[in-house]
């Protein structure tokens, strides 16, 4: 059985993803909506390079073929790519980036480096 407090510092990680996620696109045009603009456009100009440009044809048994298909199976790999890569390069400073969590004396270290990983996953696909 849990204890008590693996659930507070379950409880502890959410209110830090969920402020990461807030500060991150407040003051931007199109504020929580970026994200998903990022990746759309990110996918039109993949799948323009890919299929268009390069020529490049991908053939799955029972998937049409055709542009959209293409770029729905390049970007299906490319969402958890950049958000692993994303994760890992801001969890590396986190500790450093958060002096004022750092010198609490009761803070659980280990959940600042899961922060930035849990955002970018958490923006990644939803947006």
């Amino acid at each position: 059985m849990l204890n008590t407090g693996f659930w507070l510092q379950c409880d502890l990680l959410w209110s830090l993803v969920r402020r990461d996620l807030s500060a991150k696109y407040q003051g931007s045009v199109l504020g929580n909506f970026w994200p998903l603009a990022n990746q759309l456009v990110q996918l039109l100009i993949y799948t323009y390079v890919f299929s268009v440009i390069l020529k490049v044809r991908l053939e799955l048994k029972g998937m049409p073929e055709g542009n959209v298909t293409f770029g729905l199976w390049v970007f299906a790999g490319l969402v958890p790519w950049f958000a692993f890569t994303t994760g890992l390069f801001q969890s590396a400073r986190a500790v450093i980036d958060q002096p004022n969590l750092v010198k609490k004396v009761v803070f659980p270290l280990q959940l600042l480096p899961l922060v930035p990983i849990l955002s970018a996953f958490w923006k990644a696909p939803w947006g």
